[in-house]
This record gives C-alpha cells, structure tokens and sequence, in this order.
C-alpha cells in the first residue's frame, strides 16, 4: 500500500464554494471542489489522489452497477471562530464506513487513507464548504473495485 503521506494533491484553479450560500445549502445539492481517489487492485491499496471534483469512469461490468455495491458516508466540517476547520467526529465515520464496507463483503479502507482525506480538508490545504463559522459537508464515498 502506498503510504497516505505519498498523497497526489491537484486543488481545483477555481472554487466554486465561494458563490454558495453557506446559510443555504439543502443535503445533497452542492459538493465540495475535491474528490478521493485510490484504487484497490489484486488486494492492494495504490496511489492515493485528491483531485477536482469530476464525473468517473466506470467499467459496465463493475459491481456497483450490477449489485449497487457502493457505500456514503457523509462528514461534516465546520468552521470555528478563529477560522480553524475542524471535522466532526471522524473516527465514527470511518468505523461506520468499515462497517458498511464489510457488510458488502468489500475491502476495507484503511485508517491512515480515511483520515488523510479528512485531515487534509479540515487543514485548509482543500477548500471546505463554509464561511465565517457556518457548517460545511463533504462526502466519502466508495464503490466496488470492478
């Protein structure tokens, strides 16, 4: 497994986070500007890359079509008075993503993976929805290797 300090890291050259209403934003309508990706292939975790959010390519036989083998785990981020982020509880949302990942008989993300992403977008080295102490929300989501 590649380790999760060899992170890929391309920000976005322009974000739309800044056009957002932060007192405004509905579940599931807006997304953040940057996306994870690692593959699993022959039981082994690759290269991890945080890049601009963009559609993906997916395989017609891939597992996740045919037997909606996909997990969301929803993490929200938010803003402190000194305009710190910080990310709310995300041990719980990786032990429920496991969880998920092992009831679908899928691998499991490892821990250093899961919070690399998290760490890096609570940094601010990622744009995280939210301004002047308003909530933010990105999303990890995993679909089956195909």
């Amino acid at each position: 497994m590649t380790a999760a300090d060899d992170i890929k890291i391309t920000k976005v050259k322009n974000s739309k986070l800044a056009d957002l209403d932060a007192n405004n934003l509905p579940f599931g309508k807006y997304f953040t500007d940057h996306m994870l990706e690692v593959n699993y292939k022959n039981g082994e975790w690759g290269q991890l890359e945080i890049k601009p959010y963009q559609p993906i390519s997916i395989d017609p036989a891939c597992a996740a079509i045919h037997y909606g083998q996909s997990i969301f785990e929803g993490i929200k981020a938010y803003k402190n008075e000194e305009g710190e982020t910080f990310i709310f509880r995300p041990i719980d949302n990786f032990k429920r993503f496991n969880i998920s990942a092992e009831r679908m008989e899928m691998p499991q993300v490892p821990e250093e993976i899961f919070m690399r992403f998290g760490r890096d977008a609570g940094s601010g080295r990622l744009l995280t929805p939210g301004h002047d102490g308003t909530d933010g929300f990105f999303v990890a989501r995993w679909r089956a290797p195909c």
